[in-house]
């Protein structure tokens, strides 16, 4: 007898898992999203969070408080290439 309960109770331990309500799905979910690579550089001080992402000839860059992460607006920019190709970045609202 007492295998039997003892057979009983392995086998509901082992099905219980299966037994779970909506909400409870843990599943598979279909294979995540190819996304494109965009190379990215970051920097980050006490005061400042710089993100920047470049897309072909496209540089973006995105300057908030890492404390708030409120974005920061009329900050002046420079990029500097190779250490002669300097631009200044104009500003298009939001920290960006």
């Amino acid at each position: 007898m007492n295998r039997i309960v003892l057979a009983f109770a392995t086998s509901f331990a082992l099905v219980s898992p299966a037994l779970s309500g909506p909400g409870h799905d843990h599943g598979g979910g279909g294979a995540p999203q190819a996304t494109a690579e965009i190379p990215r550089i970051e920097s980050v001080t006490p005061d400042i969070e710089l993100v920047a992402t470049a897309e072909g000839h496209k540089l973006t860059i995105y300057l908030d408080a890492p404390a708030t992460n409120e974005p920061v607006d009329g900050a002046k920019i420079e990029v500097v290439a190779d250490g002669k190709h300097k631009a200044e970045a104009k500003p298009k609202g939001n920290g960006v």
